[in-house]
């Protein structure tokens, strides 16, 4: 199963000359503008990248270690002479992101399984050059969204924040999912892919088991971590804004379907199990016996829902 791997991008300066650029490990890279298929020849002699992303005006393709850029703002042309050019990175791409950059120093991510490389500079410039992760942090495809200046990704080591800084090496590491690693650990190798929720503040990460795995914020502070079970593997995901501002999210499943995210209050017509387990408190006095008579919830509820309660004593005894 090979994914597709997609970027918007405009080589020019007319609000007319947008396109959408893809690969998918199989086939020519390609662009197509809603009405032509245009394919990318590079010159490769196995001429099918994995992943694709634009960038300082050049269309940057990887063909697994190999990562190659076009031409200036000519994504069509792909030799020496012409400005294109190739960075071994000597692992398997996984994939390419964006970073916060400044106005000499534009930053790109490119990420494998077991090192995130950071391309700083201009293609071709004095300035251009790579610089590999001193924390050995890869990211899984498809599994890493940005989140403001900062960009959150999936890692042998569980959810990851790469985020900016002053310090050396412009880029840290902060962990994520270190209070739910048992979690993360069962499912290493299942992710399949992600998206980030701006309006929720959440990034959101699937598995084939039919889990998903959300991360909350508040601010730029991390306020919790919880397990989502969509009934169905999410194979891909897509989450963008309509022409009135609405945010949506669609995704795709292995029946076929293309469902809406976030939408009503079913699964598509059947009920919502959700259930929660409140931390143990023994209200600072754990060897003094205590009657409890009632207990009150406070609540929030954009519709009905049906609630039952229970109680749990003794840690589960």
């Amino acid at each position: 199963l090979y994914p597709l791997d997609f970027c918007n991008a405009n080589f020019t300066g007319s609000t007319a000359t947008k396109r959408m650029y893809g690969a998918d490990g199989l086939n020519l890279a390609f662009e197509f503008d809603g009405t032509n298929y245009i394919p990318i020849r590079t010159g490769m002699t196995t001429d099918t990248p994995t992943h694709v992303i634009a960038h300082r005006n050049h269309l940057f393709l990887s063909f697994l270690g190999s990562v190659q850029y076009s031409a200036l703002a000519n994504p069509y042309a792909w030799t020496v002479v012409t400005g294109s050019g190739e960075i071994a990175t000597g692992e398997y791409v996984t994939g390419f992101q964006v970073q916060s950059g400044g106005a000499t120093e534009a930053a790109l991510a490119i990420y494998t399984e077991g090192v995130t490389n950071i391309l700083y500079g201009v293609p071709g410039a004095t300035n251009f050059q790579m610089v590999a992760s001193t924390d050995d942090i890869g990211a899984f495809p498809f599994c890493f969204q940005s989140i403001g200046n900062d960009a959150m990704l999936l890692s042998n080591r569980g959810i990851q924040r790469l985020k900016t800084t002053l310090n050396f090496g412009n880029f840290e590491y902060a962990s994520v999912s270190h209070l739910i690693q048992p979690l993360m650990t069962q499912r290493r190798g299942l992710q399949t892919c992600s998206t980030t929720l701006k309006t929720r503040n959440q990034y959101r990460v699937w598995f084939s088991d039919n889990t998903a795995v959300t991360v909350g914020l508040t601010g730029d502070k991390i306020s919790g971590a919880m397990l989502l079970d969509y009934g169905m593997e999410v194979r891909c995901v897509c989450t963008a804004e309509q022409d009135d501002g609405t945010e949506v999210t669609m995704f795709g499943g292995d029946d076929g379907y293309v469902y809406r995210d976030n939408s009503g209050t079913s699964f598509d017509g059947e009920p919502i199990t959700a259930w929660i387990r409140l931390p143990f408190n023994n209200l600072k006095g754990p060897r003094i016996r205590k009657r409890y008579r009632a207990a009150i919830l406070e609540l929030v509820s954009e519709g009905y829902a049906s609630l039952q309660v229970t109680y749990d004593l003794g840690y589960g005894t």
